[in-house]
């Protein structure tokens, strides 16, 4: 391959390799261009022909062929079905998508001349073939055997290792003298004995993670969040210990931690890989126990510490997800160690030389696949420190003149991470559109205003419909659906601004149907097709991204419908009612910037139970006796809700857990506020019963049996669950002044 390509060759052959392929009939057609060789410009209909028909006499190419009804006759195909299938299919998709290098003329299907100098040329040729290669393997999920031109993803590898190689200055000596000043301050074999404070930051200097966090960037970085990502450190701002909540003191903590990292070490050691996976104090400390582990064991892991970076890499590499999918941080590693290792290429560099290249000179390529412009690029970092970036928003809200508490944020972020559809109610101008439009300019996240309108009586404003010349007119959804697909890394925040002025059931069924229908396919949340149409002779299906958050806004006045339980049950139901009339103006800091953030922020962890990490599988099963003790108290009524409500009710409350933010009664009174009261409402005795009964419940009593019993104790009582407290008394008003229970009004 020769030393320097031009940027024409170059971005032609990034062309090819980022096309998407939903079926395989794009590479006969680039084979045909190839000609064994003897590249041509412009290739007729015996060219295609011959390409296709060679291509799928191969069993194994032909499964597209095979899985489809109008293509199942494939093997009594001549050329007027092949040609139909080319001009239909990828003919249309390169001239439409790539017309700076494909185009049509009359019966000829044309590659730009601008490439002419090149199609001679050995090396160009070479790439061609590679490319083209590439594809079909990468298509077909071809194993190879190690890392070939003809396997990688992107353009001129070794042009790559060309270049570092003449720009990177090697400095082993100064690096493994920084690895062993801290082996020598820290040995293995004296960690046992290690003291709390000169591990953790804060009390003094010269700690251990002082250490991994600042001291040894130059063997690999883990900076970013804050110190609760140590689990114990010392706080100088409110001069105390800070550490996990299951423990009575810091000392029990520092005892507990101390025995898992010992225990993770030892396991590694000793080459018990599958006890690194057992649940312990540093179970979720990815970063910090991969780069503890390579300081000690630099021969057996790279100084990569990202959990996403490393599964991009191994797919970058020819790992499929199938692969990746299980893999902790530590095996990850050990993975991508293995794919350096039977490297020729590689294998002679040490660990430091390679992640320096992968990240100076692979990672760069990564941003021009995923068509992410420098000013949408996503900060993606493994140990997302929510607390913080709840703050930070706060602080970006407040500066914009606008005031949401603290405790209204983390319960809008954890509505959206447990389900991306969730339904803010309140009295008309309580802010319930603009704190959605305000997150997204936080965040950076792309957002979409949809008004509703009454005359929405089915999905066509949102999804779409045929119009006389059988022609697909995208409704709103699916244009943002579109949008949001264009850059998964990047959260998509959708307004259903006044969603129920008209029924909701009547105009989102499609929608609440097809969320119920998300599995996890590797690193992605899929669900079925919510829509399926043709558009320049291509059938289109699109599915809900993961990235994509439907949040509706609701007056909870007489003038709109009602939800259904369909649709309560199905989201979280915020209320916006209590405003602060006397707060005209508050203090604002100077100017907050927005913040990078990644799809991971909002991005769903759990879709079942068993999704739960061990470490909060007690947490959880606690919990749930207490959803099971309100579930009795609901089927008095027949209220009671199924396992839907009752896992997103737990991953709300581990999600929680897991972030820290907020105290755990405010978070359960939260869920009995969203997923419990919303949807009780009738004129039977019974549903009055059983709002004293819940009522008894949330102030923790037996004592309470009307209303006036309730506000009194109220008053005189500090109770676990007040806001749910004070929501039943104004229900049991209505059904006592109306002869009627609602949430609503």
């Amino acid at each position: 391959m020769k030393k320097s390509w031009e940027s024409t060759e170059i971005d032609f052959i990034n062309t090819i390799k980022s096309t998407s392929m939903s079926k395989s009939y794009k590479i006969p057609l680039l084979w045909a261009f190839y000609n064994n060789g003897n590249i041509k410009l412009k290739i007729d209909e015996d060219d295609i022909y011959n390409a296709f028909n060679e291509f799928y006499k191969k069993e194994e190419n032909a499964k597209d062929l095979e899985n489809q009804k109008s293509t199942q006759n494939y093997k009594n195909w001549g050329k007027k079905e092949y040609i139909k299938l080319a001009k239909d299919n990828p003919i249309k998709h390169l001239a439409d998508k790539t017309s700076k290098y494909f185009y049509k003329e009359n019966d000829l299907f044309c590659i730009s001349e601008i490439l002419e100098p090149y199609i001679h040329q050995k090396e160009f040729i070479e790439e061609f073939k590679d490319t083209i290669q590439s594809l079909e393997n990468r298509y077909f999920k071809r194993e190879t055997n190690k890392i070939k031109e003809s396997d990688n993803k992107y353009m001129a590898l070794k042009d790559l290792i060309a270049s570092f190689e003449e720009n990177y200055n090697e400095n082993n000596t100064k690096d493994e003298k920084l690895r062993q000043e801290f082996i020598n301050k820290f040995p293995i074999d004296k960690l046992s004995t290690l003291e709390l404070e000169r591990y953790a930051l804060g009390k003094q200097p010269d700690n251990l993670c002082w250490w991994l966090e600042y001291n040894t960037v130059p063997l690999g970085s883990i900076k970013g969040g804050n110190a609760l990502k140590f689990k114990i450190y010392y706080s100088n701002k409110d001069n105390k210990w800070i550490y996990p909540s299951e423990f009575s003191n810091v000392e029990d903590a520092w005892i507990e931690m101390r025995k898992s990292i010992c225990d993770f070490i030892e396991n590694f050691k000793t080459g018990k890989y599958e006890l690194l996976n057992s649940y312990s104090l540093i179970s979720s400390m990815n970063m910090f126990k991969t780069k503890l582990l390579y300081m000690y064991f630099p021969k057996k892991l790279l100084p990569v510490y990202s959990l996403n970076h490393i599964q991009k890499l191994l797919s970058y590499f020819g790992c499929s997800d199938e692969e990746i999918k299980d893999l902790n941080i530590v095996e990850a590693n050990m993975k991508l160690k293995e794919v350096q290792d039977r490297s020729v290429e590689f294998k002679s560099w040490d660990g430091l030389k390679f992640m320096r290249f992968l990240y100076s000179y692979v990672f760069p390529t990564f941003d021009k696949e995923e068509n992410i412009n420098d000013e949408d690029k996503v900060e993606v970092d493994e140990e997302i420190i929510v607390t913080d970036i709840i703050n930070k928003v706060s602080a970006y809200i407040k500066n914009q003149g606008y005031n949401y508490t603290y405790n209204q944020l983390s319960n809008l972020y954890l509505s959206l991470k447990t389900k991306p559809f969730t339904i803010l109610a309140g009295i008309s101008g309580t802010g319930k559109s603009k704190i959605i439009r305000l997150l997204a300019d936080a965040i950076k996240a792309d957002y979409t205003l949809i008004s509703v309108r009454p005359d929405w009586n089915d999905a066509t404003d949102l999804i779409g419909y045929k119009n006389l010349d059988d022609k697909f007119i995208k409704g709103q959804l699916t244009k943002a659906i579109l949008k949001a697909q264009q850059n998964k890394n990047k959260p998509h925040l959708i307004c259903l601004d006044e969603m129920n002025l008209a029924r909701v059931e009547y105009y989102l069924s499609d929608y609440l149907s097809i969320i119920e229908s998300r599995k996890k396919v590797g690193q992605n949340i899929i669900t079925d097709n919510i829509v399926q149409y043709q558009e320049d002779n291509e059938n289109i299906s699109l599915h809900i991204p993961d990235n994509l958050y439907l949040i509706g806004t609701v007056n909870m006045d007489d003038t709109t419908f009602q939800f259904s339980r369909k649709v309560l049950d199905r989201a979280n139901t915020i209320e916006f009612s209590d405003v602060d009339l006397d707060n005209l103006f508050f203090e604002v800091n100077e100017k907050v910037e927005s913040l990078n953030v990644s799809n991971d922020f909002l991005k769903t962890t759990y879709l079942k139970t068993m999704d739960i990490e061990e470490e909060y599988r007690d947490y959880a099963k606690e919990v749930n006796k207490t959803i099971i003790e309100i579930n009795e108290i609901l089927k008095k009524s027949q209220k009671q809700f199924a396992y839907r409500v009752r896992d997103e009710m737990l991953f709300y409350l581990v999600e929680n857990k897991k972030a820290n933010l907020l105290h755990e009664d405010i978070a359960l009174d939260y869920q009995i506020m969203q997923k419990i009261l919303p949807v009780i409402s009738g004129s039977e005795e019974s549903v009055y019963q059983v709002l004293i009964d819940l009522l008894n419940f949330v102030c923790d009593t037996n004592t309470i049996d009307s209303i006036e019993e309730a506000t009194n104790y109220l008053k005189e009582t500090k109770v676990r669950y007040e806001n749910s407290a004070n929501k039943i008394i104004y229900m049991l008003k209505g059904y006592q002044n109306d002869g009627y229970v609602s949430y609503w009004y």
